[in-house]
């Protein structure tokens, strides 16, 4: 029972650990990318928004998550940003230009 125990508490500590890493991965794709396009991102910080299994172009299962974060454009008008990850891997940045981020 105790190994069972410890086992379980493992496994959530690395799911743990992995979603943190992911969510630093994420904050760092919208800092650059706000550099980048010289607006200035609000609060620091991303929001998970959705997270499902998928697989990516090699036919690997992975989990697929989705963190949004607003930016400031123009001085006066807020818009918002998405990080999409597969896994450990940046897919792809989408900046609030038109696009449906669902």
């Amino acid at each position: 029972m105790e190994t069972l125990a410890i086992l379980s508490l493992a496994v959530m500590g690395w799911g743990w650990h992995v979603a943190m890493r992911v969510r630093e991965l994420a904050m760092e794709e919208a800092r650059l990318t706000c550099a980048s396009q010289q607006v200035q991102w609000l609060d620091e910080s991303v929001e998970l928004r959705s997270m499902g299994l998928e697989r990516d172009a090699e036919g690997r299962l992975g989990v697929r998550r989705m963190y949004g974060f607003r930016y400031l454009e123009g001085g006066d008008r807020i818009r918002e940003g998405a990080v999409l990850l597969h896994g450990l891997r940046v897919q792809m940045v989408m900046l609030d230009r038109g696009q449906d981020f669902s």
